[in-house]
């Protein structure tokens, strides 16, 4: 007869011939690689698991629902859901997650925490926080977070010590009061009150009559001006007629113009001493013996007393230590007199400035740019300032009411008066009023004002649906009547279709069993898939056990006919190919804790044998 073997356990067929039945030795070899092969199943509570020493086993926990297999050395789980220890804290603020590399499936109600945020991790703000930054305030709130007000501005205490936030009126304090050297003064233009006035002793600034002497200078012989050079550096002035007026070339000229030699014309002859006049102190003339004798004796040393001095080849001359005013100075004497005074080019401050009055020509004019003195005309219209003057003048505030008075503005740019801005306010409502819901009868309110909005503020009505705007997927607003229906109907429970999904008080909610793949999966579905993937489970039948046929593992009722036993238990059936392969059934009773299998051929079902004796 032909044989052939099955694809998965090697066990023999026969497909032609009339002997139906194989050897003892073949048996013998089918039944070895049958018991080799074939799995084993029990079941019963987790800890009447046999001692793990038979491989290919399987044990099914029915207090845990899970599936063990063993190895011959230990029991290994087949189910992976559950068992992979705590569920991971949330990764706050990643840009993508992390597949993993745990071969556990999670549970249906696992958890994950999510850790409060610290200085140096993400996470969760704390209730305390939360009120922290709630609390945060313009206002000057001891222990608060501060937080600027509409106009950028917030309030703190006066500080107290150097790393302290400085207050306005802190600042103003400490600067009302203080000095300046002349340097540090780089913008502005100094009050007048703070220039002294000049004098014929003081420098200062100068009368508006001293000015106008100044601006009124001239290089011509103008009366009753002051003179100034011209471009080329000359000046005119009258003819002299007393001794200490200055003379012009006119003048010198004249006075010149008599008959006079020079010494070269003189090329002959020897004067007569008679013919050369005396020198005096106040006339040339010819020397003495004795003043010749004196001149003859110059020295540049200082070496001789009572002799004329004489600078030397170097243009030196030398003399000693001055002991009168009038005294020439050498050059020790100088430096040690320079050694004990200040640079020839030097700073001041203006503190160090402690009398006389600083020379006009040291004070710069005052532009708009640039600080200095200023002219007569600036100074009259300082002078004229008036809280209460006409056109063209300049504002001061009262000495005693410290106000200022101006005509009613006509362009926008002007001041505007208390009279203008009473009149304006009579006309417009006061900067906190309350409306009634009903006046606001068009418009839609700003999405920013509803939330904010105090209670105290809406003293009556109710808002006109109108005027609130609709929400949308993008924007608040209110919500219309369906979308307030579809959110009142939210439930827990999968009673109803087409209703919204709330969560329980224990955070879960239910669905229906899923039907397509893009449904929500619930517990039992996933549990009960995991399961039927795993053991290619088939659960519970009622039906006779000769019609079992495609491979799986089925739960058998007591009641089920063909029942070897009698009893619940777990059913192995595994397939041959082929129109007439075998099939073998394995049958494992709850109650006996023993295993029967029979195998299927074209001539019907064998009986059923015990696998333990």
């Amino acid at each position: 007869m032909a044989q052939e073997q099955t694809s998965r356990l090697g066990l023999d067929t026969y497909t032609s011939g009339n002997d139906p039945h194989p050897t003892r030795e073949e048996f013998n070899a089918r039944m070895e690689l049958l018991d080799r092969l074939a799995a084993i199943t029990d079941q019963g509570v987790f800890a009447d698991r046999p001692a793990p020493e038979t491989s290919g086993r399987l044990y099914w926990a029915t207090d845990r629902r899970r599936l063990f297999y063993d190895t011959g050395t230990a029991w290994e789980e087949v189910n992976t859901t559950g068992s992979g220890g705590v569920g991971q804290a949330i990764a706050v603020g990643a840009s993508v997650g992390t597949e993993g590399t745990s071969e556990r499936a999670a549970r249906a109600d696992h958890t994950h925490p999510l850790p409060l945020v610290t200085s140096t991790r993400h996470g969760a703000m704390s209730s305390s926080d939360k009120a922290l930054l709630d609390g945060a305030t313009a206002s000057l709130e001891p222990s608060a977070i501060v937080r600027r007000n509409a106009s950028g501005q917030a309030s703190i205490a006066d500080p107290t010590a150097g790393t302290h936030a400085a207050t306005k009126s802190y600042v103003d304090a400490q600067i009302a009061s203080h000095s300046h050297s002349a340097s540090d003064i780089t913008s502005g233009v100094l009050s007048q009150a703070r220039l002294p006035n000049a004098s014929s002793s003081t420098a200062g600034i100068i009368s508006p009559a001293h000015h106008q002497l100044l601006a009124g200078a001239t290089s011509n012989s103008t009366a009753s001006t002051v003179a100034m050079r011209d471009a080329s550096g000359r000046l005119a002035t009258q003819d002299p007629n007393v001794g200490t007026h200055a003379a012009n070339k006119q003048y010198v000229d004249a006075q010149i113009a008599s008959h006079s030699h020079a010494a070269g014309d003189i090329t002959s002859g020897t004067f007569a001493p008679a013919r050369l006049p005396a020198a005096t102190s106040s006339a040339q003339g010819a020397l003495s013996a004795a003043h010749y004798r004196l001149l003859d004796g110059a020295a540049y040393t200082n070496a001789g007393r009572s002799n004329i001095v004489m600078r030397d080849a170097s243009g030196h001359l030398s003399v000693l230590d001055p002991v009168s005013t009038f005294h020439p100075a050498n050059k020790a004497y100088v430096d040690a007199q320079v050694a004990t005074r200040a640079a020839s080019s030097h700073n001041h401050a203006a503190s160090n400035i402690t009398s006389g009055t600083l020379a006009p020509a040291r004070l710069p004019a005052a532009t708009r740019t640039a600080q200095g003195a200023i002219p007569a005309a600036y100074f009259a219209m300082l002078a004229d300032a008036s809280w209460n003057g006409g056109g063209d003048t300049l504002v001061r505030r009262g000495a005693t009411t410290r106000r200022i008075e101006v005509g009613d503005p006509t362009a926008p740019d002007d001041a505007a008066t208390k009279r203008y801005v009473d009149a304006q306010i009579a006309t417009r409502a006061a900067s906190s009023h309350n409306h009634a819901a009903g006046n606001i009868t068009s418009g839609t309110l700003a999405l920013a004002r509803i939330p904010n909005m105090p209670t105290s503020k809406i003293t009556s009505g109710t808002f006109a649906p109108a005027r609130l705007p609709a929400a949308t997927s993008s924007a608040q607003g209110a919500l219309s009547a369906a979308h307030f229906a579809l959110l009142n109907g939210a439930s827990t429970t999968a009673g109803s279709g087409n209703n919204l999904v709330m969560r329980a008080s224990n955070g879960q909610f239910t669905v229906g069993t899923p039907t397509s793949s893009t449904h929500v999966a619930t517990k039992g579905y996933v549990d009960s898939e995991i399961v039927a993937q795993t053991v290619n489970w088939r659960g519970n039948v009622t039906t006779r056990l000769n019609n079992l046929t495609n491979a799986g593992f089925y739960h058998i009722p007591s009641a089920n006919t063909d029942n070897p036993v009698g009893t619940q238990g777990m059913l192995l059936v595994l397939t041959g190919e082929g129109s007439q392969g075998f099939v073998t059934q394995l049958f494992m009773s709850f109650a006996r804790n023993n295993l029967y299998y029979r195998t299927f051929h074209t001539q019907g079902w064998n009986g059923w044998r015990a696998l333990l004796p």
